[in-house]
């Protein structure tokens, strides 16, 4: 009988914590790898993550297409999120543009993709980090269409 509570201790309490420390952890350390770039690297990894989905999503799109013509109208979502990931580059790339545009983009992206229960696409969330980051910078830093004004 002892042997079998051991073993619900274990399954039932210990690997769970484990689990739940083990995320703790993972999450420190993401956090200490994020701090460690500054935060225009940061703006910069999402302007090239951008980059990188609108010209690997048409891809896919095609190289599916090609394989299941007939499953052609199930791939109606891409264009309108690489037209997202259009303007989560611009909005990385730029300095003049706000926090509110990018929160503005994370909010519409988001609708799109809650509303076609798409799963696995982070336009949203990137532009969501963006505009923290440009919070973070303008906060730091001011804001760069005021320094621009004052030279």
């Amino acid at each position: 009988m002892i042997d079998l509570l051991t073993f619900f201790v274990i399954i039932f309490i210990t690997v769970p914590l484990a689990v739940v420390l083990l995320g703790y952890r993972d999450s420190l350390k993401r956090s200490k790898q994020e701090n460690a770039h500054s935060i225009e690297e940061r703006i910069e990894e999402i302007r090239q993550n951008a980059a990188s989905s609108i010209i690997d999503l048409p891809e896919l799109r095609d190289e599916i297409v090609k394989k299941y013509p007939e499953k052609q109208d199930a791939w109606d979502w891409i264009d309108p999120i690489v037209e997202y990931y259009r303007r989560l580059e611009s909005l990385a790339a730029s300095t003049e543009k706000s926090v509110k545009d990018a929160l503005d983009l994370s909010e519409e992206a988001g609708q799109f993709i809650s509303n076609k229960k798409l799963k696995g696409i982070l336009v949203a969330d990137s532009a969501n980090r963006l505009a923290k980051l440009l919070e973070q910078r303008e906060s730091e830093h001011g804001d760069p269409k005021n320094q621009k004004n004052e030279h």
